[in-house]
């Protein structure tokens, strides 16, 4: 028979592992760059992470830093989901 304080130990223990994995899990699936590893097909968009406002506007930048430096023009929002944003380049 355990006495409380091993008990206690033991959820304390099991408790720090889970969070421990949990926080792994959310750094491991965070990604600020492109789902595209190269350039797009004709005429389809950019799609980026962007679960909150934060990854927005880092995905908004780095849509018009990658339209500029391939395409010449800047990145243009086209649409979002509640995990991505979509962006295009082309001309204002």
């Amino acid at each position: 028979m355990r006495t409380i304080a091993e008990e206690f130990d033991m959820n304390i223990g099991i408790g720090i592992v889970a969070v421990a994995a949990m926080l792994a899990g959310c750094t491991v699936s965070s990604s600020n760059g492109p789902e595209e590893t190269m350039k797009p097909a004709a005429g389809a968009p950019l799609t980026y992470d962007a679960r909150t406002m934060v990854e927005f506007d880092a995905a908004k930048d780095q849509a018009d830093k990658w339209c500029r430096a391939n395409e010449g023009e800047p990145a243009h929002y086209v649409d979002r989901t509640p995990e991505t944003a979509r962006f295009e380049c082309a001309p204002k």
